[in-house]
């Protein structure tokens, strides 16, 4: 090879590894909140669902932290045995800022009183459209009783056994996003089905 090609390969291999060098790294940003009303010494488990999934615990006085976060849309939820909360879910725009006052109200759930029947159980369905042929999705249930089930090849999926309450439901599967973010669903009083979702790939 001549000796200017060299050089110009060279001098082009010196641009490129630069440039990549300079370039800023990705933005990555900040959740907080609070959970009130948790008893002394209960920590809850904060999930965020969206363009990756990320968890954390909070601290002895309620407040949450998630750093590091990927630009996004996430569904911010909170879970521990024996509570419920309020509001079920919230929505967390990261795009270009960082997220704070993401905050919930703990409720200690009733306990049952002596006699009274804890057999009683709900089922949950739905279906995830738009997903490609052999691909399946993971829904997410959060609320009295956590889980995860896969969707089957026709994108339907079910949740049985679940004790009567209210759920947040989202759905993840890299390389998707998925409409709506996360669903609010009632099984106090009945099962539910239709608990749909479309995705589409990013």
């Amino acid at each position: 090879m001549p000796a200017a090609s060299r050089s110009t390969l060279l001098l082009t291999a010196w641009f490129v590894s630069s440039a990549l060098l300079a370039a800023p790294p990705s933005p990555r940003y900040r959740m907080t909140g609070r959970v009130s009303n948790l008893a002394p010494g209960h920590h809850a488990t904060i999930h965020a669902h969206g363009p990756t999934n990320r968890s954390a615990m909070t601290r002895p006085d309620g407040t949450w932290e998630i750093t590091s976060v990927v630009p996004g849309i996430y569904s911010v939820t909170v879970t521990r045995q024996g509570y419920t909360f309020t509001p079920t879910d919230r929505t967390a725009d990261v795009r270009t800022r960082d997220a704070h006052d993401l905050n919930f109200t703990a409720h200690p759930t009733q306990q049952p009183q002596a006699g009274q029947a804890t057999t009683e159980r709900r089922t949950m369905s739905g279906r995830v459209y738009g997903l490609r042929s052999g691909h399946h999705a993971s829904v997410h249930v959060h609320g009295p009783a956590n889980g995860t089930v896969i969707t089957r090849s026709d994108g339907t999926w079910e949740m049985k056994n679940l004790p009567p309450g209210i759920y947040s439901v989202s759905v993840t599967r890299a390389g998707y996003s998925f409409s709506p973010v996360d669903r609010s669903i009632d099984l106090r009083n009945h099962d539910v089905h239709n608990v749909n979702f479309s995705g589409r790939l990013q």
